[in-house]
């Protein structure tokens, strides 16, 4: 269910910034990222009923295909992204590392890729706001 959980979630903020976001037409690496993203999903879904890490890796795979482009903007622009959720992210992530009872492979990867993920989008956010000396109250909004 998680796994399911961190698919559809970049899949629902895609789609909202398709409707919502900058009118800008994506790059070869966005396209890229969403062509292989895509056939990574597709390819879950014919192992989605699979036990082991084959499923566990598909589903990150895809996910890093989402992150590829957010990493860029975030170290290119890092002051028009907030780190606020950034940081709640990998602070749960984190936690839900600690909290699995038996690791292993299968219960560790995915909690571990997420909180290194959002380790490596929070850094240049968090970076650039103590660089330029922006008061916290500011990360938020």
């Amino acid at each position: 269910m998680l796994t399911i959980i961190f698919m559809v979630n970049p899949t629902v903020v895609f789609i909202l910034t398709l409707f919502k976001g900058e009118s800008t037409r994506p790059d070869m690496l966005e396209k890229f990222s969403l062509v292989i993203g895509l056939s990574a999903i597709l390819i879950w879904y014919v192992f989605k009923e699979s036990s082991g890490v084959v499923p566990i890796i598909i589903a990150i795979f895809a996910d890093f295909c989402a992150l590829i482009p957010t990493l860029r903007f975030v170290f290119t622009s890092p002051n028009e992204e907030q780190p606020l959720a950034w940081i709640l992210f990998f602070l749960g992530f984190l936690i839900a590392l600690f909290a699995i009872e038996h690791h292993n492979i299968e219960s560790t990867l995915l909690p571990a890729y997420m909180a290194i993920g959002s380790f490596f989008v929070m850094f240049p956010l968090v970076r650039y706001r103590i660089k330029m000396k922006i008061p916290i109250k500011n990360w938020i909004i």
